[in-house]
């Protein structure tokens, strides 16, 4: 019995050192999980950061285009009011050059119907 015994003993020392063998094996497979979700944690957390810097560039970018554009806005009213302003002028300096004209035409038909 005794090399039956030392059979089963050395057998399952055998598999205690198959046991410890996967056992580290799983211990290093473990902290190398670890290792790369503690990176992979690091990066989620870098790229929320340039999320937010970037979200927030957006915001004032847009808060600069909106601005632009209201003031490009304001600039053509003005524009539009001065041409307004401009086609007004024009029509009654032509309309005061007509009506002068229309004078000068009268006041040199009488000139002629007055002379002998």
């Amino acid at each position: 019995m005794t090399g039956t015994y030392q059979e089963v003993l050395d057998e399952t020392r055998q598999q205690l050192a198959h046991v410890h063998g996967e056992l580290t094996a799983v211990r290093d497979q473990l902290a190398s999980s670890l290792a790369a979700e503690a990176q992979l944690r690091r990066e989620v957390e870098a790229y929320r950061l340039e999320a937010t810097v970037a979200a927030s560039e957006l915001t004032h970018a847009q808060r600069g285009a909106a601005e632009r554009e209201e003031s490009t806005r304001r600039r053509i009213a003005e524009l539009e009011d001065q041409l307004s302003e401009a086609r007004r002028r024009q029509e009654l300096a032509e309309s005061e050059r007509a009506a002068v004209i229309a004078a000068l035409r009268r006041r040199a038909r009488r000139r002629v119907l007055q002379t002998p």
